[in-house]
């Protein structure tokens, strides 16, 4: 028989990365959401080094999707800032940037790790007691200054630099917004009708050609945006834009009063009005 023992399995082990071996990493990190910033932030070029789809962009939920991570720490950073994107929905390259920095010059310094431990437990602390209260960040608006609000609406779209809007066409865009926005501002102060405002996008068209619509939207498959398809007998309909009611029933003109002789009905002229509006048009 024999006496030869059967090898037993290496014990696995567990080894402590040092967070210095992915300081590297750390600063391309930072650099790539710190130069991504405010209003002269540039936009990033993304792509696989295998080659694969381009990304153009400079907003930190697409930036954060496009990154390939393999390193556990820099993984750990990207979940942790999109949990708070998931959360606030902004403030997603502020978060990544400033955590990123904080780790690096942690690294650089000579001080004691635990010590600098627990320095952020203490400051973490301390801002939190601070974004808690009521004062913290918070300002009023004032909607009632068309001049604030304009410059509030331009502070939003500056950044998107792929939109390549020069001063007259911000101009021009963000008064279009705050249009929007005071008609869904009802008596009472509030926006009610926001989630019922459509934007749609029309190629190669001229931004200055921008316009506001108001009325109701009916779905017409034939008339898919998805294909460009001209309006025409081909497509078997035709869209007919009402802005006002062709009833009579003008809220502008609510304090008139109508006399009516009795044999007159006023439901069969609507109707009769309509139809004949609509023999016109078609």
């Amino acid at each position: 028989m024999s006496n030869i023992k059967p090898e037993r399995p290496e014990e696995a082990s567990v080894h402590r990365s040092n967070i210095s071996m992915f300081k590297p990493c750390l600063e391309v990190l930072q650099k790539l959401t710190t130069s991504t910033r405010s209003p002269y932030g540039k936009t990033k070029l993304l792509q696989n080094s295998s080659g694969g789809c381009l990304t153009v962009t400079s907003s930190s939920k697409r930036l954060l999707q496009s990154l390939m991570i393999r390193k556990p720490v820099i993984q750990l950073l990207v979940s942790a800032c999109q949990g708070h994107l998931e959360t606030f929905k902004d403030g997603g390259l502020f978060v990544l940037g400033f955590s990123s920095t904080l780790i690096v010059k942690a690294i650089s310094s000579e001080i004691n790790p635990r010590l600098l431990a627990e320095i952020f437990e203490c400051v973490l602390s301390v801002v939190k007691d601070i974004l808690s209260r009521d004062i913290c960040f918070k300002f009023k608006a004032c909607v009632s200054d068309i001049t604030f609000m304009t410059n509030f609406i331009k502070s939003i779209i500056r950044p998107k630099t792929l939109c390549q809007l020069d001063g007259e066409l911000l101009s021009f865009i963000s008064r279009l917004i705050l249009e929007v926005f005071l008609h869904c501002v009802n008596d009472q102060s509030g926006v009610s009708v926001l989630n019922s405002v459509y934007i749609f996008s029309c190629e190669d068209t001229d931004v200055k050609k921008c316009q506001i619509f108001e009325g109701i939207m009916l779905p017409a498959p034939d008339l898919s945006r998805f294909r460009k398809q001209e309006i025409g007998m081909k497509t078997g309909a035709k869209c007919i834009v009402v802005t006002a009611s062709m009833s009579g029933d003008f809220v502008e003109m609510d304090n008139i009063k109508y006399e009516l002789d009795a044999a007159f009905d006023n439901d069969a002229e609507s109707v009769d009005h309509l139809l004949a509006f609509c023999e016109v048009r078609c």
